[in-house]
């Protein structure tokens, strides 16, 4: 009964907080309530532009989970939202940059390891 109240209050109040969204973002992750949750996001990201961006990274950063159950059914869903037009471009930009943040995040900490024991090598 709560997952239905909660379903119909994501879809129908004017504006949805980030903490909803933190909340939602749980569910999504959780295996028993997974398919409720990304069922939700899913309808969010066709349903409500304002934040529909938030809602796409949210499931992007799903498609990367460790759970096999979790990931594919993001995977899923975004590839049933990147078979409609309006929303190609955008997948494309986000897992692009979400790519990139996570290349560009890995070089900062093999640097960062490396100027370290570049710097304990010169204090022998």
């Amino acid at each position: 009964m709560f997952l239905s109240f909660f379903s119909r209050l994501l879809t129908n109040v004017p504006l949805i907080t980030d903490n909803a969204l933190i909340i939602l973002k749980r569910y999504c992750s959780d295996e028993g309530k997974n398919n409720f949750g990304i069922n939700i996001l899913f309808n969010l990201i066709i349903h409500r532009i304002p934040i529909r961006e938030k809602c796409l990274d949210i499931l992007i950063n799903l498609t990367k989970n460790e759970k096999n159950f979790i990931r594919n059914n993001a995977i899923d869903i975004v590839k049933n939202l990147y078979q409609k037009n309006q929303f190609k471009q955008l997948i494309e930009v986000k897992f692009c940059f979400a790519n990139y943040v996570e290349f560009y995040s890995k070089i900062v900490l093999c640097l960062g390891i490396c100027f370290k024991s570049f710097t304990d090598v010169g204090s022998w």
